[in-house]
């Protein structure tokens, strides 16, 4: 099974200066006004662990 690459736009944050909420928000193309304000719990999903606001 081949997989889809996915590409991020942007700068990576340096970790001694990560963003509020969601640390990818600035490079994801579906970050909301939630992924902005509050880091996103963790979510079993199939056999996956998740951390996205999206996904419920």
């Amino acid at each position: 099974m081949k997989r889809r690459r996915i590409l991020l736009r942007g700068e990576t944050p340096t970790p001694v200066d990560l963003p509020k909420g969601c640390r990818f928000h600035p490079r994801c193309p579906y970050a909301k006004d939630i992924c902005k304000e509050k880091e996103p719990e963790m979510i079993k999903l199939n056999d996956r662990t998740v951390m996205y606001h999206l996904v419920k």
